[in-house]
């Protein structure tokens, strides 16, 4: 069988590249426009799981200084989601673009930026 006939046979009717789900990339805000930048499937749980997180964190330490009432909670990208890695991508970018690294809630991007290709 010839290279040509073999690859006519690969059956790509069944190949099926449907997103497992959609992700979020959110971002908190506070009342002085300090920025957190996130990801998740769940953006109503995820933002109750901050505003009652007992972690030693920035976000969650300014949470509690602050009150939740001074953060606003908003989606602001919808990905479909592949594989976790993908959305991370995104959130990191998200992150570069809205300078929380630097100035906001975030302490370090969430997939090593310098060694993705």
């Amino acid at each position: 069988m010839s290279r040509s006939t073999q690859k006519s046979n690969i059956n790509f009717v069944r190949y099926n590249n449907k997103p497992v789900f959609v992700g979020y990339i959110y971002k908190i805000t506070d009342s002085n426009n300090k920025v957190y930048i996130g990801s998740t499937n769940n953006h109503v749980k995820r933002w109750k799981q901050h505003q009652e997180a007992n972690e030693d964190m920035p976000l969650h330490r300014a949470i509690k200084e602050l009150g939740k009432e001074n953060f606003k909670f908003e989606i602001i990208k919808e990905v479909d989601w592949f594989d976790e890695e993908q959305l991370l991508i995104h959130e990191s970018c998200c992150m570069d673009e809205y300078n929380s690294i630097v100035c906001g809630y975030n302490t370090k991007h969430s997939i090593d930026m310098q060694n993705l290709f």
